[in-house]
């Protein structure tokens, strides 16, 4: 009887009370992650700023490749080691190697400022942009880079999906002072 009794409190506890109160937590002080982060342009979802998607298009920045085609469930990598011929020709092609690699969870929503700038030639040429929209083009790579968490951890990232977002704008922009 004390088995049954143990049980059902800890049921209680772990799949009703638990849950609930790290939902309400989670919708009270981080409505936004709690949610999924969601990327609305002109009231139309287009993503989310917390995982990555795929951007196949040459007039677009291009996250990481992902061993799981950004599909949330599973997440996982597959990273090319250091003595695959495919790794090391990218490698002399000058690709940045995040840009060959996928992040450990295949998710990863940011790309460095580096290989945000190494993909401006292939968007440029796309886009049969001029010399004044190169440079609006690295101003938005500089408006759109975030610093080191606190700081100190990780490096400057740029994330793809708001960087392709604002680029759209500034080509609507553009197109609509013609």
């Amino acid at each position: 009887m004390t088995a049954i009794r143990l049980l059902l409190v800890m049921t209680l506890l772990t799949g009703a009370i638990y849950p609930l109160s790290v939902w309400v937590v989670s919708q009270g002080l981080f409505p936004s992650q709690a949610n999924g982060s969601i990327v609305s342009v002109q009231g139309h979802k287009v993503g989310s700023a917390l995982i990555g998607q795929e951007f196949k298009s040459n007039t677009y920045f291009w996250a990481r490749p992902s061993a799981i085609q950004y599909k949330p469930m599973p997440s996982g990598g597959s990273n090319l080691s250091p003595a695959y011929p495919k790794l090391r020709s990218q490698i002399k092609a000058g690709i940045p190697v995040e840009m060959g690699m996928a992040s450990g969870s295949g998710l990863d929503p940011h790309i460095t400022v580096r290989s945000a700038q190494w993909q401006m030639e292939r968007i440029i040429k796309a886009r049969q942009l001029s010399p004044y929209q190169t440079a609006q083009i690295l101003d938005l790579i500089d408006k759109n880079t975030q610093a080191p968490d606190f700081g100190i951890f990780g490096e400057r990232r740029v994330n793809v999906l708001a960087l392709n977002i604002a680029l759209d704008q500034i080509h609507s922009l553009n197109e609509a002072s013609r």
